[in-house]
């Protein structure tokens, strides 16, 4: 008789295998237990309750997603599921939901704490030089926007590309002084403000730090500023602004703040775009519909940037 040998790889495998089914089975029975609760707060109108319920399901349905789909996660640590199991028991007490009581109720936020830890540190920008920040405080103060003017200015950020708190600046700086219609002197030289001119630089400044929150949200309020200039939009689409707007959202939707920012580019583009544009085309092809999907699933329970969000998606169809 031949004995059989042992893959221990193999035995890996379906200990992972079997390990991640049963944690799969145990997040989605606790999802079920969280939308009950999560849907009978609605319908009491206990919106502070929800709000927290709803934190816990979007969590949930990420867990599962990581766990069934992406096989991001293997387990879930027992110290959260009986930390999820107290939260929800806290709504399973005389009278439930009406009569919990919310100045002792505890939200539990920090359940999930473990899915950061396991996706790695979280990036930390390095220190500024001398010289680059006084290079910031420079870009802080432009105010010349003429064509000789611009083309300094963004010889300025080329020469500091590798740091990010210049490029922060300097991207919040076109965004403040690209001019709106309407608004502002009318006899200031605005011809170095052009998608032409600035758009490469913006798109360059996001990709070399595509890690760091501030310089996109920087970016995202240089390509707004861009599009409320009449006319420039067209270009910025052609090169590539709102493909690169759209990558760096699909990158960290989760970031609140960050979606919030992009949410408004995208609106001011979708708006100034008008319905059946070679332009809105090039914002459906870029996935800035998916985007701005993924950002309204995961901040569920975040009413006001959902609601912001669902101000532009209209904006995105055809019809």
């Amino acid at each position: 008789m031949v004995e059989e040998k042992v893959d221990p790889a193999a035995e890996e495998r379906k200990r992972i295998f079997l390990q991640r089914k049963a944690a799969l089975k145990w997040a989605t029975e606790a999802l079920e237990t969280v939308q009950i609760q999560c849907r009978a707060a609605e319908k009491d109108e206990l919106v502070w309750l929800a709000e927290f319920h709803g934190f816990h399901e979007v969590a949930l349905i990420q867990i599962v997603r990581r766990l069934d789909k992406e096989k991001t996660l293997d387990d879930v640590p027992q110290e959260a599921r009986d930390n999820i199991a107290a939260y929800c028991a806290q709504s399973s007490k005389g009278g439930y939901p009406t009569e919990v009581d919310q100045a002792s109720f505890k939200p539990m936020a920090d359940i999930w704490a473990f899915v950061a830890e396991l996706d790695g540190p979280k990036y930390e920008r390095p220190a500024a030089s001398a010289e680059e920040v006084a290079a910031a405080e420079r870009l802080a103060q432009w105010s010349d926007t003429s064509t000789s003017g611009m083309a300094t200015f963004t010889a300025l950020m080329r020469e500091h590309a590798t740091a990010a708190s210049v490029q922060q600046i300097g991207l919040i700086q076109i965004g403040a002084l690209c001019p709106e219609e309407g608004k502002g002197d009318t006899s200031k030289d605005v011809s170095g403000m052009t998608s032409a001119g600035l758009v490469p630089m913006i798109e360059a400044a996001m990709k070399a730090h595509e890690q760091d929150i501030e310089v996109l949200r920087g970016g995202y309020a240089a390509l707004r500023g861009l599009v409320m200039i009449p006319g420039q939009l067209p270009k910025l689409c052609d090169l590539g602004g709102a493909r690169v707007a759209a990558e760096m959202l699909e990158k960290h939707y989760k970031d609140a703040e960050l979606a919030s920012t992009a949410n408004m580019a995208f609106y001011a583009m979708a708006r100034q775009a008008g319905k059946n544009s070679p332009e809105l085309k090039q914002m459906q092809t870029a996935g800035v519909h998916t985007s701005l999907g993924k950002v309204l699933t995961h901040h569920a329970w975040n009413h006001a940037l959902c609601g912001k969000v669902r101000l532009t998606c209209p904006f995105l169809t055809e019809e």
